[in-house]
């Protein structure tokens, strides 16, 4: 079996890229065709990782999006017209609303359950309405247009980064604390102590630098995440930490009632791009058909949908 991913836009094709069909992709095909279960293909995701696509796969390295197949279709396709083979069509249609460069792409099974895999939390896009702490403690909205604070192009997951080397002069003492936060209500009582919580970035420049994620019910009660230090490169990057790990501070402090998540970095070198929870994968059934890594990213440009189809060859 051969898969192939062609993405366009308007019509026209901007990519494409061979994939690798994992083990239990192969099995979910056979079982497929034997009518033994449900479809093999039920919605095509689209992440930010580089990862090397590998037999034993379950899930994207990184996933930002994700598209339901909306039609399966299959024909005979006949080489130098002399070979034929079943060639089987799935595809999907990412929304308007999703945005950022595609590294990786894979096809999901009709039994997948996505609250299995991964749940946004933020793109750190401006109209996520993110705020910057002052050394006087007073927060102030971060705005694309308030120097030297702000977004900077170059995202992964949506279109942009917080830089928190905007946050302070050069070689001279921050002008900031290097605290942000993200406004919004969460309820994460359902997020299991075995899942995970995923934040990438990159790095401005190398160093020994630290990340410490806070998640707050109010001023006085909330949780806090181990202080993390991403490794010593500037190459895009993933830090995974699980929500057992994380400490309390105030006796109110609610995993059902969250709201605000604060992001610190006092040495200034991260690029913050996204988060997500990835959620412990326990059933055989959440399968993942297929993955490729693109040898050339595709941009998916935001309000504009992209359609992505999947060619798979049965010889």
């Amino acid at each position: 079996m051969k898969g192939t991913y062609v993405f366009k836009q308007n019509g026209v094709e901007i990519g494409r890229a061979q994939n690798l069909i994992t083990t239990a992709g192969e099995y979910q095909i056979a079982k497929s065709i034997t009518l033994q279960n449900s479809q093999w293909a039920a919605a095509i995701a689209i992440g930010s990782g580089s990862t090397a696509a590998n037999l034993t796969d379950k899930k994207l390295e990184f996933e930002f999006g994700r598209g339901d197949i909306n039609s399966i279709s299959y024909a005979d396709v006949v080489y130098d017209d002399t070979t034929s083979h079943i060639r089987l069509f799935a595809k999907a249609t990412l929304g308007e609303n999703i945005s950022g460069v595609i590294y990786e792409a894979g096809i999901f099974s009709s039994t997948i359950d996505i609250d299995e895999f991964q749940r946004p939390l933020f793109n750190c896009e401006p109209s996520e309405g993110w705020d910057y702490q002052n050394t006087d403690s007073s927060w102030a909205e971060l705005s694309e247009k308030t120097s030297p604070y702000g977004y900077i192009s170059g995202g992964y997951a949506g279109d942009q980064f917080v830089d928190f080397a905007l946050f302070g002069a050069a070689g001279g003492s921050p002008t900031t604390t290097r605290k942000i936060r993200f406004f919004n209500t969460f309820d994460f009582s359902e997020v299991s102590s075995s899942d995970d919580f995923v934040f990438a970035l990159k790095k401005s420049a190398t160093g020994t630098c630290a990340m410490t994620v806070k998640f707050y019910t109010d001023e006085s009660n909330y949780f806090t995440l181990p202080t993390q230090t991403p490794a010593n490169n500037t190459n895009y990057q993933f830090i995974k930490v699980s929500k057992s790990l994380a400490t309390q501070t105030g006796t109110s402090a609610d995993w059902a009632n969250i709201n605000f998540i604060e992001v610190y970095n006092p040495d200034g070198l991260i690029k913050l791009d996204s988060a997500r929870i990835n959620k412990s994968v326990t059933s055989p059934q959440n399968v993942l058909v297929s993955r490729t890594v693109l040898s050339s990213p595709v941009t998916k440009v935001e309000g504009v949908p992209l359609e992505i189809e999947y060619y798979l060859d049965l010889f």
